[in-house]
């Protein structure tokens, strides 16, 4: 649910009006997307902020990055049933306020693909005169009030290789409605025999908090999570450094070192 624009600006809540509908799914498959892409980037040439709410299949995924590009806000939703147009009609006008987070990555361009947040260190897959920041990032997902992480921190600092360490951050409601933020645990080891991705989603916790409440998410981190495949297929932890990382997604993250020693 999303776009990187700032969309708090717009208080969509309680003042959404519905221009006009149209029912593109009569339309070829491979031309819906990008209907929706012009007609919103129509409006927004008129000083118009478009709201676009897609029920997007299998196949139509990677064309959702057009709309990303245009539309002020994307409201995607997939196999809700029957009633799925009243809980679309729900989060456009404010009645429920969304807390979802993407499962997948949103490219900018086709160029990119495949596309993945947990990619080894050495991948670049960018067009020249292009950055490699993607559209939408693995986790990625807004709501109608804001949430702040704060004081990351781990402890023990070190530990052995069947040892456990316990990572701590508050998480506050800055905004004025009550929401649900999902915080994400993502872990990188340095140094290992063996190449590892930039960083690996090793866990993740829902908590719903009022206006200006600040609560606490703590993730235990020990050997199922730091262990790793070696070159002779055993599930070993190597001793090093790694890198905890905890945010609302897996591009917003803080850190903080974890030592793993013989012990």
């Amino acid at each position: 649910m999303g776009e990187a624009v700032k969309r708090m600006a717009r208080r969509l809540p309680g003042q959404a009006r519905a221009v006009g509908t149209w029912p593109v799914w009569s339309l070829s498959r491979w031309l819906r997307v990008y209907v929706l892409a012009i007609i919103a980037a129509e409006l927004a040439a008129i000083g118009i902020a478009a709201s676009v709410t897609t029920f997007v299949p299998h196949d139509l995924l990677v064309f959702g990055i057009l709309l990303g590009c245009t539309a002020f806000a994307v409201e995607l939703t997939r196999k809700v049933g029957e009633q799925g147009g009243v809980a679309a009609a729900n989060v456009i006008f404010g009645d429920a306020n969304p807390g979802g987070k993407l499962p997948i990555t949103f490219p900018r361009s086709v160029g990119e693909l495949p596309d993945f947040y947990n990619h080894k260190p050495s991948r670049n897959r960018s067009y020249l005169f292009s950055g490699r920041d993607v559209l939408f990032p693995f986790g990625f997902g807004l709501s109608y009030t804001q949430f702040h992480f704060d004081n990351l921190r781990v402890g023990p600092q070190t530990i052995g290789p069947a040892g456990t360490a316990k990572v701590s951050i508050d998480v506050t409601n800055a905004g004025t409605r009550e929401g649900d933020e999902v915080a994400q645990l993502y872990i990188h080891q340095r140094v290992a025999s063996i190449t590892r991705p930039v960083e690996q989603l090793r866990g993740f916790k829902r908590v719903t908090l009022k206006p200006g409440e600040k609560t606490t998410v703590e993730f235990e981190v020990g050997p199922d999570n730091l262990s790793l495949l070696d070159v002779n297929m055993n599930r070993v932890v190597e001793l090093g450094t790694f890198d905890l990382m905890v945010g609302a997604n897996s591009a917003q993250t803080s850190s903080v070192p974890l030592q793993v020693v013989a012990k």
